[in-house]
């Protein structure tokens, strides 16, 4: 092959530089974020996003081309240290976005700015990484709504390159435990998934090389035309932040110490009827206090009056056809009947992949019938991707003029949801545990900052407004007094498709049924050792407890994300969960939500987790271990 015409591919990473968690503070009056002594960080899941690019760089060059590759940015001056890891690790170039005129962006206009630095390179890139989700915002947006605003295809939650020939990529990507072949041509953004990769290590002499290298930085006038009058930052973003607060929680706890109750531990574990006892336990500690299972320790907000949104909002739920979709469609259809009497819709989609439950779905779908005032369905012979959902969804929410369009913040509603939002240009919100309707808006709230504090975000002028909500975090109470049909729609399959599902299995997994679940051992950011780890989760088993843990631990590599919960893994409804070493984050409490009587310990007499459970024990589990040897 003649060099000079030998082909170039240009790779292009998205990084983001986020605040230390561990250093964030809260001002307990105002619930202010402290940030003053907080460092920043690179984001970690931007681990995975630069290993899987350098890993098709190598592929690339090993079947004879040229790579070009670029790391960007978009922050203040701090953000300069991702850029130098990238740089550290081998990457050609590095762009900073620095302007006072991006400060306050939410996510769709971040993914709008970015596009357009994208589009102001020399030369197009064929591969556009992004990491799954930032640790501060933990939207799991962004690459989504770059891929809309660049008109690239899109591949979610990717885990392994297969191949790469004749301008198409072969990738396994990752979505709700199932595993994906998938076909695309390029070019692509890719969503490389958390915790896929192993990062590779920079030297030092190769870091202490990165910081000679130059670092371009871009401002407004750099991506835009001279007479672009176009809003940007916060102006220009759809969603607004109302405000910030710490968690309020509404349950009694009672504070022990966990060397005054030794017998603890083993009674609790070993008893017949946990719950029973946990129930007599707390009755003899302290009087009648109730450890109700009927209230929740966390709550997401609550209005002090009621205010009835307008009759002539329009609400859609949009679900896939299959039994666990149905469920979690129940709990919306019930929450957004408690605030309102206005229209709610089903729109649904269904492929040769939902997974069927005859059993169950006839009754399931018979409760959404009774509850709703229309179900559109789509059925598809081929496998949909969550583009071609997205652009079915897109088109009916143009035709329909929806106030609210709403998906379940699983894997599936996370990767359709910002496609969706881009192409409307309208504000989205991740990951909310509570909607309500106040002084003339739609409040969602949600955790932020990993967890630390409870941000109100508000859609003040575009429509529809987009979120997705957490499954198990409300009750089903159904009114029952409405009768939809279900109207089926028919999808063939296109002779040309950009991207294609090739197959499909259930990924390797071991078996995790957190969700039905009566009792579950909850393991914390306390357990920095995996035999530690390994004792704990053998004695769940043993005990007939289901195990989880918080995010530290899947960070750390030590466990699974199938097993974590919270905002951005699973949320719970247990009658007994067992927290140890558990910090008490709201990115975590806000899955445990719905528990029934959640028991505490943790060594730090100060740690927040003692303000949100019934029962907390001061005590480390090796104090935990030893009580129940003794």
């Amino acid at each position: 092959m003649d060099i000079k015409n030998k082909k170039t591919y240009n790779i292009l990473s998205c990084l983001k530089q986020v605040p230390d968690e561990r250093e964030l503070g809260t001002d307990k009056e105002t619930g202010s974020l402290l940030r003053d002594n907080a460092g920043s960080i690179p984001n970690p899941a931007d681990s995975d996003n630069l290993e899987l690019a350098l890993l098709l760089k190598e592929r690339i060059k090993d079947l004879g081309f040229f790579t070009n590759t670029i790391a960007l940015t978009m922050g203040p001056t701090p953000a300069r240290a991702s850029l130098r890891q990238a740089l550290a690790l081998g990457f050609d170039r590095a762009i900073q976005l620095r302007d006072k005129e991006f400060a306050g962006s939410d996510v769709l206009m971040t993914a709008k700015s970015l596009s357009l630095a994208i589009k102001a390179l020399e030369k197009s890139p064929d591969f556009v990484f992004c990491g799954e989700s930032s640790s501060d915002g933990d939207t799991g947006e962004l690459a989504a709504e770059l891929s809309a605003f660049l008109g690239y295809n899109f591949l979610a939650k990717v885990k392994e390159i297969i191949s790469l020939e004749d301008g198409k990529l072969r990738v396994y990507t990752e979505e709700d435990s199932i595993i994906k072949e998938v076909e695309a041509d390029l070019p692509l953004v890719l969503q490389v998934k958390f915790s896929s990769q192993k990062p590779r290590f920079a030297s030092f002499r190769d870091r202490m090389e990165a910081k000679k290298k130059p670092l371009e930085i871009w401002t407004k006038k750099d991506i835009t035309d001279i007479n672009d009058q176009r809003d940007f930052g916060y102006k220009g973003s759809p969603t607004k932040i109302r405000k910030i607060a710490p968690p309020i929680f509404y349950r009694s706890p009672i504070h022990l110490k966990l060397e005054d109750y030794p017998a603890f531990p083993k009674e609790l574990l070993y008893s017949k009827d946990p719950k029973s006892y946990l129930k007599n336990f707390i009755k003899a500690v302290k009087g009648e206090v109730k450890a109700s299972s009927d209230k929740q320790g966390f709550i997401k907000g609550k209005l002090s009056y009621k205010e009835a949104p307008p009759k002539d909002s329009l609400a859609i739920i949009a679900i896939k056809e299959e039994k666990e979709y149905f469920s979690y469609s129940l709990e919306l259809i019930s929450k957004l009947q408690s605030l309102g009497d206005f229209p709610i819709e089903i729109w649904s989609v269904k492929d040769p992949t939902s997974r069927e439950d005859i059993e169950d779905e006839e009754d399931l779908k018979d409760k959404i019938l009774t509850n709703v005032d229309k179900w559109k369905a789509y059925n598809s012979t081929h496998l949909l991707t969550s583009s071609e959902t997205a652009q079915i969804f897109t088109n009916l929410a143009r035709e329909k003029k929806a106030t609210l369009l709403i998906l379940p913040a699983t894997d599936w509603g996370r990767a359709l949801g910002p496609q969706i939002a881009a192409r409307l240009e309208t504000g989205m919100t991740a990951g909310v545990t509570d909607i309500s309707y106040k002084n003339s808006q739609w409040e969602q709230v949600r955790p932020a900052y990993g967890g630390m504090v409870l941000a109100t975000v508000i859609t003040p002028a575009h429509r529809p407004i987009m979120m997705t909500i957490q499954p198990n975090v409300f009750r089903i109470e159904l009114n029952n007094n409405r009768k939809a049909i279900k109207e089926d729609y028919y999808i063939n399959e296109e002779a040309k498709r950009p991207v294609k599902i090739l197959s499909t299995k259930k990924a390797n997994l071991e078996n995790i049924f957190l969700d039905q679940a009566e009792r579950i051992m909850v393991l914390g950011g306390g357990f920095t050792e995996k035999e530690d780890l390994k004792i704990f989760t053998d004695l769940a088993k043993a005990r007939g407890y289901e195990w989880a843990v918080t995010r530290p631990l899947v960070t750390a590599y030590l466990s699974a994300h199938q097993r974590q919960v919270g905002v951005s893994g699973r949320s719970l409804k247990p009658d007994i969960a067992l927290l140890i070493g558990v910090s008490g984050s709201s990115q975590t409490m806000s899955g445990l939500s719905q528990s029934g009587i959640i028991v505490a310990i943790n060594n730090d007499p100060k740690a927040k987790i003692f303000d949100q459970v019934d029962l907390a024990f001061v005590g480390s589990y090796q104090d935990f271990l030893k009580a129940l040897k003794n």
